[in-house]
């Protein structure tokens, strides 16, 4: 079972990349790159629905708001 998550991924001030999940308030993560951004997104929300968000974990799969 897959699991979907829209995030936006936004530059800070400091160059960094945050990233965050409207549907998942508490997952904020961040990355010196977007790719390393994105890539801790994942590990983020595999750790909130581990807490709890979700009976059964199946694979995360994530996508920019904006693509949709």
């Amino acid at each position: 079972m897959a699991f979907g998550y829209r995030y936006k991924l936004e530059r800070e001030q400091n160059g960094w990349w945050l990233v965050r999940f409207p549907g998942i308030p508490e997952a904020l993560t961040e990355g010196e790159t977007d790719r390393e951004a994105r890539r801790n997104a994942v590990k983020r929300v595999r750790f909130s629905a581990e807490r709890g968000r979700h009976d059964r974990l199946g694979s995360v799969v994530i996508w920019e708001a904006s693509m949709l």
